[in-house]
This record gives C-alpha cells, sequence and structure tokens, in this order.
C-alpha cells in the first residue's frame, strides 16, 4: 500500500474517511489539497479510471456527512428562487454522477420533512431557515400562542426541541436515503439543514 503523505496528515482526515481503504485516504488529501483527478493520477500513479471511482467515493461520502466543504469551496445550496421550498445545490464543478447524488439525497430529504408533523417542521424553519436564536424562538412560540404540552418552555428547552426534531428526521432519513444512510448523523443533519434552511 502506498502512502503519499505522513501519518498525521491520514490521522487529521475525518472519521467517515477514516473508515475507507488507504488509497481513498489518500485521493481524499489530495482533493483537499485542490488537485484534479488528472494530477492525483500522475501524483500516484494510479490509472485516472481508479482516481475517479475513488474521488466519487469521497465526495459521496463527504456528501452524506455534512463535511463536503473540506475538499472544495463550501458548497452553498439554497432555496429555489421561485419559493416553492425545493432544496437544489447551487452551481458547483463536481461531476454529474456526484451531482445527482446530491440531489437525489436532498430530495429524500426534502420529502422526510414534509412527512413531519407541523410543530416540529415549523420549529426546524425558524431555527434553520429564519435563523432565530432559541430566546427568538421562545419569544415567537410566547406571542403566537403556542404553549401546547410539546412547546419548549426556556432557552435550553428549545435547543434539546431541535435536537429532538432532529432525531425524528434521522430515523426518516435512514429510511429513505439512498446515499450515506448508514453515516447519517444528527451533527451532519444539523451541518445540511444550516446549508439548506428549511422551507415551510
Amino acid at each position: 500500500m502506498d502512502e503519499f503523505f505522513s501519518n498525521t496528515a491520514y490521522q487529521r482526515l475525518p472519521s467517515e474517511i477514516k473508515k475507507l481503504s488507504r488509497d481513498t485516504q489518500s485521493v481524499c488529501i489530495f482533493l483537499r489539497l485542490r488537485k484534479t483527478e488528472e494530477q492525483i493520477a500522475v501524483e500516484t500513479g494510479f490509472p485516472l479510471s481508479k482516481v475517479s471511482k475513488l474521488s466519487s467515493e469521497v465526495k459521496r461520502t463527504l456528501i452524506a456527512n455534512g463535511k463536503y466543504d473540506i475538499i472544495t469551496d463550501p458548497l452553498m445550496i439554497s432555496i429555489d428562487a421561485d419559493n416553492s421550498g425545493r432544496m437544489e445545490p447551487l452551481s458547483v464543478e463536481i461531476s454529474p454522477e456526484d451531482r445527482l447524488a446530491l440531489k437525489t439525497f436532498l430530495t429524500s430529504l426534502e420529502k422526510a420533512i414534509s412527512g413531519m408533523e407541523n410543530d416540529d417542521r415549523k420549529l426546524l424553519h425558524l431555527f434553520f431557515h429564519q435563523r432565530m436564536t432559541g430566546r427568538e424562538i421562545l419569544r415567537f412560540y410566547e406571542k403566537t400562542g403556542m404553549n401546547g404540552a410539546e412547546m419548549p418552555k426556556s432557552v435550553g428547552g428549545v435547543f434539546r426541541s431541535v435536537e429532538t426534531v432532529l432525531k425524528k428526521l434521522l430515523a426518516k432519513m435512514k429510511n429513505t436515503a439512498t446515499i450515506g444512510h448508514n453515516n447519517l448523523s444528527v451533527k451532519a443533519l444539523k451541518s445540511v439543514l444550516s446549508e439548506t434552511g428549511v422551507a415551510t
């Protein structure tokens, strides 16, 4: 097995990438250095087809775990301009295969969110889309008279409620996501939702 970098470089990789083969880890480091697949093939001596396959594996893993930005400029995902509430990736230079995987993932995420209870969806919308603080959300609930048994009663309660709702969303995503279904975490969902927002 070829070692192209120091042990420290491999140790700094995200834990999800560390679970992959050493060749895949090496390709991830090259991608972090903004090397093209052609440059990686030259530097490693790997066939370009192998580099492309490993590169796709790295990208899918990072996308599924909300860490794609470590190999590219930050991946910004926004709501469509027509206010339809659909989540789409903005134009970034990724392969058609990876773009399709990302689009499929976002469609699964959107479907899971739309299938949630209205109160859960509203909380995610306020927290991730409106970017409200815990205190602002609490005031919003108080002003709108939303004070049912499920509504948070303190700022800490808001954050606990967000975590609870994210866990429910995670369970839905594990049943529907076509990529990364074994690697999804609450932290990854937080990262993705922080970029996409949640339209209601």
